[in-house]
C-alpha cells in the first residue's frame, strides 16, 4: 500500500491516518491465525474511515460490530444413490475440480464409467477443494475406484501436495492440523469427544456425552458455538430444534485424536448409556399416537443407534440385549427386518453365557421377534417355545406375553388351531394382569385370527372391531392398519369384494406412513380383489410393487404369494403355458418353505385354485404338465425373473 512509519506514531495510527479519507476495498487474508488482533485492527480501521469496505476470509468470525459473515460452502456433488447424465456432472463444482486435476497429473483421463467412484470421492471428501486436489494427485499411482476404497485412511493417502504451496495446503492432515492447532486445550477435548457421534447430535445428546473430567454440560452450548464458528462444527435446523453435525474428514481426525486418549472408551460408554435410554423411551411411544415424532427421532438417530449397538455387542451385552430389544419395533415398522436380525445373529453367537438368564429370554424373543415377522414359522416356533421356557423361569411377563401371542400366530400359520387359540388366551390373560391395553388388544387381534382361520368370521370381525377400538384409543395408527387389513380379509372370504377392496385401500394408505414394505401384504390383497374384479393392468401394477417391497423387506411368504398372483394374471390374460410354469414353481417353493399348509383355504387359495381350473380349461393336459414340471425345479430367484419377465 505503499505506507510508510512516520515519527512518533505507531504503524498502526499511520494506517488510519492514510485509510481516513480513502475509498476502497482492503483485503486482510488468513486472519484465523491472528484473530484477535486483526478484530481490533479491523474495528480501528472502520471506525475512523466511512468509505473503507474490508473483506476478511479466516475461519472464525472477527465478531466485530457491522460484521456480514457469509461462510464458504464445500464444493457441491451429485447424489451418489441417483447420479445424473454423465455430461451434466460437470456443472458440478467438486467433480469439475476432480477432472481438472486429474487431467493435469494423467493428461489421457477421462470421465467416463468411472464416474460413480468419482462421485463417492468427492462425497466422502465433503467437497473440500484441497482434499479432492491431493485425492486427483492420487492417479498417477491408484486408479479412483482404488482411492475411493481407501479413503477411510484419508490422512496417509492425501500427502502429495504442490511443493509451491503453503505446508498447511500439501497435505490433507496439515490442513486440519492448522485448525485444530489454533484451538484452546479444552476445545480440542470437546471435539474429540464430539467424534464419537455417527450422523449428527442434539444438544442434548453432546451434554450427556461430553461432560466430565473439568468440562460441565452446562458449559457444552458454549463450546458448541465457538466449534461452530471456528468452521470445525456445523449447526443445522431439524424439526424445530438444532442439529449438529461434522464434516467426515474431520470426524475421522478428531476420531483418531480421541482413539489415541485415555478417554476413548469412557466416552464410548456414555455415548452407548445415552442412545440406550434414549431407545428405550422411544420404545413404548412407537406404540403410541406420538409414534411418527418419535419414528423421526429414531430415523435421525439411527446411525448413533448403529455405532452404539456395534460397540455394545463387543464390549457389552446386557446393554446390546436391551438395546435390540427396544428397537424391535423400529426395525420392524421401519421395515429394516434383515437388518434387526443380522445384529441380533451376532449378539446370539456372542451371549452362549447369558442363554439361561432373564437376559437370555429377552434375547432369544428378540430373536423371535424377528423371524416370526419375517413369516418363517418353523424356526419362529423353536425360537418362541425356548424364550418362553426361560422368561416363565426368571419372571419375564411382558416377553412371557409377547411370545404367547407370536406362538399363536405361528400355530395358525401352521394350522394348529388348537394351540393356536389357547397361546391368545393366555396371552390375553398375561396382558390382563400386566394392565397393558397394547398387549390386550394385540392378544384380541390374535385371538381374532384364530377364529378367523377355523372360520368363525362372525366372532373373528367382533375381535378385531374390540382390538381396533384399543389401538384407536391408544393412537397406534400401525396397529389400526393391520386389523383394519385383517377385516379386509374377512370380508374377502365372504365374497364382499367391494368392502374388501375398500378396507385393504385404507390398510395401505396407513402403512404407507410407516415405510412402503409395511404396505406390502394390503397391497398384494388388494391386487387380488382387483384381479377378481377384471382391472388386470392395476393388478400387475400392484403384484410388482408387492413383490419388490417383500424382496427388500426378505418375506419369503408373501414372494411366492405375489408369484402365485402373476401365474394367475398370466392365465386371465391369455397366457396358460406360462401361468402353468409358475404354478408349478410357486407349489413347490411353498412346499419346500413348508408353506402349503399356511395358504390352506385362505382366499388366496380359493383365488388360485380358481385360476388353476381355468388355466387347465386352456391347454391340453400333456402341456400343462409340461410347463408344471418344469417350472417346479425353478428356484425363487428364477421364479421371480420369470414372473416379472412373462407378466
Amino acid at each position: 500500500m505503499g505506507v510508510r512509519e512516520a515519527p512518533n506514531q505507531s504503524l498502526e495510527e499511520t494506517l488510519v491516518n492514510y485509510l481516513r479519507a480513502k475509498r476502497l476495498l482492503l483485503v486482510l487474508d488468513n486472519c484465523e491465525h491472528l484473530i484477535d488482533a486483526c478484530a481490533v485492527l479491523a474495528d480501528k480501521l472502520l471506525s475512523a474511515s466511512a468509505e473503507l469496505k474490508l473483506l476478511a476470509t479466516s475461519r472464525e468470525a472477527l465478531g466485530i460490530t457491522g460484521e456480514a459473515a457469509w461462510r464458504v460452502p464445500s464444493f457441491a456433488w451429485p447424489d451418489v444413490e441417483h447420479l445424473p447424465p454423465l455430461e451434466q456432472l460437470a456443472q458440478y463444482a467438486a467433480i469439475q475440480l476432480f477432472v481438472q486435476r486429474a487431467a493435469a497429473v494423467m493428461p489421457q483421463w477421462r470421465l467416463n464409467g468411472n464416474a460413480p467412484s468419482v462421485v463417492r470421492v468427492c462425497a466422502r471428501l465433503d467437497g473440500i477443494p484441497l482434499a479432492i486436489e491431493l485425492a486427483a494427485a492420487r492417479l498417477k499411482v491408484l486408479s479412483v475406484e482404488q482411492i475411493a476404497t481407501r479413503l477411510d485412511d484419508r490422512f496417509r493417502l492425501l500427502t502429495s501436495g504442490n511443493r509451491t504451496s503453503l505446508p498447511r495446503q500439501q497435505t490433507l492432515r496439515a490442513m486440519i492440523d492448522w485448525s485444530y492447532d489454533l484451538l484452546s486445550d479444552a476445545e480440542r477435548v470437546v471435539l474429540q469427544r464430539l467424534s464419537v457421534f455417527a450422523g449428527g447430535w442434539t444438544l442434548e445428546a453432546a451434554e450427556f456425552v461430553c461432560e466430565g473430567d473439568g468440562i460441565e454440560a452446562i458449559q457444552i452450548l458454549d463450546f458448541l458455538s465457538r466449534l461452530v464458528d471456528k468452521s470445525l462444527v456445523i449447526a443445522e435446523e431439524c424439526g424445530g430444534a438444532a442439529r449438529y453435525r461434522m464434516l467426515e474428514t474431520i470426524k475421522q481426525y478428531a476420531h483418531e485424536k480421541l482413539t489415541a486418549s485415555s478417554e476413548a472408551q469412557r466416552i464410548r460408554d456414555r455415548h452407548l448409556d445415552h442412545f440406550l435410554k434414549f431407545a428405550e423411551h422411544a420404545d413404548p411411544k412407537m406404540l403410541s399416537r406420538e409414534q411418527f415424532e418419535w419414528m423421526i427421532r429414531l430415523d435421525n438417530e439411527y446411525e448413533n443407534l448403529r455405532t452404539a449397538l456395534h460397540y455394545a455387542i463387543k464390549n457389552n451385552v446386557v446393554s446390546a440385549i436391551n438395546l435390540a430389544n427396544a428397537l424391535l419395533f423400529f426395525w420392524f415398522r421401519r421395515g429394516h427386518l434383515k437388518e434387526g436380525r443380522e445384529w441380533v445373529d451376532k449378539l446370539i453367537s456372542r451371549a452362549d453365557e447369558w442363554r439361561n438368564t432373564a437376559m437370555g429370554a429377552r434375547l432369544l424373543y428378540a430373536t423371535a421377534f424377528l423371524v416370526t415377522v419375517q413369516h418363517d414359522y418353523a424356526s419362529a416356533r423353536l425360537w418362541l417355545e425356548e424364550a418362553l421356557r426361560i422368561a416363565r423361569m426368571f419372571g419375564e411377563k411382558r416377553v412371557t406375553a409377547m411370545a404367547l401371542a407370536f406362538l399363536s400366530q405361528a400355530g395358525r400359520a401352521q394350522q394348529d388351531y388348537r394351540a393356536a387359540h389357547s397361546f391368545a388366551e393366555e396371552a390375553l390373560d398375561t396382558f390382563r394382569e400386566l394392565q397393558d391395553d397394547w398387549g390386550v388388544g394385540f392378544a384380541l387381534y390374535h385371538l381374532g385370527n384364530s377364529a378367523f382361520a377355523e372360520h368363525d368370521y362372525s366372532r373373528a370381525n367382533d375381535l378385531y372391531s374390540q382390538s381396533l377400538n384399543i389401538y384407536r384409543q391408544l393412537g397406534d395408527q400401525y396397529m389400526i392398519g393391520v386389523v383394519l387389513l385383517s377385516q379386509g380379509e374377512v370380508a374377502w372370504h365372504e365374497g364382499d369384494y367391494r368392502t374388501a377392496g375398500a378396507i385393504f385401500e385404507e390398510s395401505t394408505t396407513i402403512r404407507n406412513l410407516f415405510n412402503k414394505s409395511a404396505a406390502a401384504l394390503s397391497l398384494s390383497n388388494l391386487a387380488w380383489v382387483v384381479l377378481h374384479e377384471g382391472n388386470y393392468q392395476r393388478a400387475k401394477a400392484l403384484f410388482r410393487e408387492s413383490l419388490d417391497l417383500s424382496k427388500e423387506r426378505g418375506d419369503k411368504y408373501l414372494m411366492i404369494l405375489c408369484i402365485a398372483g402373476l401365474a394367475c394374471l398370466l392365465g386371465a390374460t391369455g397366457k396358460p403355458a406360462q401361468a402353468a410354469h409358475l404354478i408349478g414353481a410357486m407349489e413347490s417353493l411353498r412346499e419346500g418353505m413348508g408353506l402349503a399348509k399356511r395358504l390352506g383355504e385362505s382366499a388366496e387359495q380359493m383365488e388360485i385354485d380358481h385360476y388353476v381350473i381355468a388355466v387347465r380349461a386352456q391347454i391340453d393336459e400333456t402341456t400343462f404338465a409340461i410347463a408344471w414340471t418344469e417350472g417346479r425345479a425353478l428356484t425363487l430367484e428364477q421364479a421371480i425373473e420369470y414372473a416379472l419377465h412373462f407378466a
